[in-house]
């Protein structure tokens, strides 16, 4: 009787572990990349409180977004009806490349690595890329994820405020990461560069405009009568 209280108990103590155990493990997958700010909803308060349950993975709340700290809602799991929340850190990189195109820089295309190369400086659309700052071989590596070698976004710069000639669609503002934790690789390995760059690489200026043509020379004086 004795050994069957026991087992009873055991068996009880797991039935209440298993929903916990199952929250957990769910929690434990979510991650950056479960991220996107262009197609998910920002609530204003708690998961479990302003997260549609019939779609709780479709929203999310910023906690810090300066630092990227942020909680994704998941769920439900097990026998909750609410969407669940998850705080995650680093995620920073989901606002600065939403809705922008990479250019793959050293790495891209003739003609299409730079963003002064994309739009001028007072072109709207010198907004909607970033950059790629690895170098061609660390960028193609087998199992590279985008922007861990770091990117920046392109935006209207002018290098001499007093010199109009100076502007461009330039590399602006702080480096930014890769945001997706990946799993341990089964084939190739993930390439990850050993120091993060200190500084954004300049994109190759454009050439200087052409310089005037020399005046002609003063014309002689009229002969003396």
């Amino acid at each position: 009787a004795r050994n069957g209280m026991a087992l009873r108990s055991a068996v009880s103590r797991a039935a209440i572990a298993m929903p916990f155990l199952a929250l957990l493990s769910a929690a434990a997958a979510i991650d950056c990349s479960n991220l996107d700010v262009a197609t998910m909803t920002e609530i204003d308060g708690s998961c479990s409180k302003k997260a549609d349950p019939s779609d709780c993975s479709s929203y999310y709340k910023w906690l810090d977004a300066a630092s990227g700290q942020v909680r994704i809602c998941h769920g439900p799991e097990g026998s909750d009806t609410d969407c669940t929340g998850t705080v995650v850190d680093g995620c920073s990189c989901a606002v600065e490349a939403a809705g922008r195109t990479a250019l793959l820089g050293f790495a891209g295309e003739t003609g299409e690595q730079w963003c002064f190369e994309m739009a001028g400086f007072s072109d709207p659309e010198c907004e909607n890329y970033y950059v790629e700052h690895g170098a061609k071989e660390v960028i193609e590596a087998p199992g590279y994820e985008p922007c861990s070698a770091g990117c920046m976004v392109c935006g209207p710069k002018q290098t001499d405020p007093n010199d109009d000639s100076t502007q461009s669609c330039s590399q602006v503002g702080a480096t930014f990461f890769n945001c997706v934790e990946t799993a341990a690789p089964t084939a190739a390995p993930t390439f990850a560069p050993t120091a993060a760059p200190t500084a954004a690489p300049d994109p190759p200026s454009p050439p200087p405009p052409s310089p005037p043509p020399p005046s002609p020379p003063p014309a002689p004086p009229p002969p003396s009568p």
